[in-house]
């Protein structure tokens, strides 16, 4: 499959985006770059902040489908997570779906940083 490699960065210190317009986002392997004009820099890993990629995929609406999105499915609110090579929603009985095959049904409503409760109150 081929598919556009996108990040976006969380931070955890000051809860906020640094970086969710990846197309500027370079890994070489020890230390993230945001920019090639940006102070955005930090060797790998760092515990405070969190990369995530992009699953290539687009929700029912057209929405980039990142790994931490919360999504909809029907009338239940799942994360999507990088599990065994392949982006899934966790279903949160054992049960995982490959994001590919639902795609073109879910929403995605949120995500867990800045939407923690969307999944806590649906467990």
């Amino acid at each position: 499959m081929n598919r556009e490699l996108k990040f976006r960065i969380w931070c955890k210190t000051m809860q906020l985006w640094l970086c969710e317009d990846s197309q500027f986002l370079q890994m070489d392997g020890k230390r993230v770059h945001a920019a090639s004009w940006s102070t955005i820099e930090f060797d790998l890993p760092n515990e405070n902040y969190i990369i995530q990629q992009y699953t290539g995929l687009k929700d029912s609406k057209g929405v980039e489908i990142y790994e931490g999105d919360i999504v909809e499915i029907g009338d239940r609110k799942r994360e999507v997570i990088f599990n065994i090579g392949m982006f899934y929603i966790d279903e949160n009985y054992g049960d995982i779906v490959p994001v590919s095959e639902v795609d073109n049904i879910i929403e995605v409503i949120g995500n867990i940083f800045e939407n923690p409760e969307l999944i806590k109150n649906n467990e």
